[in-house]
C-alpha cells in the first residue's frame, strides 16, 4: 500500500486560504473605503452645489429686493405728490369760491338797492355783513331791507341803527344794518 502524506498539502492550503481570506478582506476594506470616500465626495459636491445655488438665489433675491425698494420709493413719492396736488387744488377751489362770494353779494345788493338809497361802507366780520349808508326816506330804507330779505343769499337782515338828519335842507336817514350772506349758485 502506498501512503501519501497529505498533511503538508493541508498546511499549505490553510496558509493560502488564510492568505485569500486576508486578501478578500483587504479588498473589501479598500472597496468600502473607496465607496465611503466616493459617497463623502458626492455628498460634499452635492452640498457645495446646493450652497452655490442658494447663494445665487440670495444674490438674485437681494437684487429684486433693491428693485422693489426703489419702486416703493417711487410710489411713496407719487402718493406725496398726489396729496400735495390735491391740497393745492383744494386751496385753489376755496380761493375761487371765496372770490365769487363778494362778487355775487355785491351783484345782489346792486340789483336790490333802490335809487334813493346808497351805501357808504360794507364790511364782513365772522360771516356777518355790516352795511352803512344813507337813504332819502324811511320808506326807501324799508324797501331795501325787504328786498334783501327776499333774496336767496341774504338772511337775518336786521336794521341796527337809523338816524334822521338834514343836509342842505334835504332829509337824510343814516343807517347801519347787519345780515348773513351765503353764496347760492343759480340765485338770480
Amino acid at each position: 500500500m502506498i501512503k501519501i502524506n497529505l498533511s503538508t498539502i493541508k498546511k499549505g492550503v490553510k496558509k493560502s486560504k488564510k492568505k485569500v481570506e486576508f486578501q478578500s478582506q483587504l479588498i473589501a476594506a479598500v472597496a468600502l473605503i473607496v465607496i465611503t470616500v466616493g459617497g463623502v465626495g458626492y455628498g460634499w459636491m452635492f452640498l457645495s452645489s446646493k450652497v452655490s445655488r442658494l447663494e445665487n438665489e440670495k444674490v438674485l433675491a437681494n437684487k429684486e429686493l433693491n428693485s422693489l425698494k426703489e419702486k416703493v420709493k417711487v410710489v411713496e413719492n407719487y402718493e406725496k405728490d398726489k396729496k400735495n396736488f390735491e391740497e393745492k387744488i383744494s386751496v385753489i377751489e376755496q380761493l375761487k369760491k371765496n372770490q365769487t362770494g363778494p362778487v355775487i353779494m355785491l351783484d345782489e345788493i346792486s340789483k336790490n338797492i333802490p335809487e334813493r338809497v346808497w351805501l357808504t361802507k360794507i364790511t364782513e366780520s365772522g360771516g356777518r355783513i355790516n352795511m352803512e349808508g344813507n337813504a332819502i326816506s324811511n320808506t326807501d330804507l324799508a324797501g331795501f331791507i325787504n328786498s334783501l330779505k327776499k333774496t336767496k343769499g341774504f338772511s337775518n337782515v336786521e336794521l341796527t341803527e337809523s338816524k334822521g338828519a338834514a343836509e342842505a335842507n334835504i332829509p337824510i336817514y343814516t343807517f347801519k344794518m347787519q345780515c348773513d350772506f351765503k353764496v347760492v349758485m343759480g340765485a338770480e
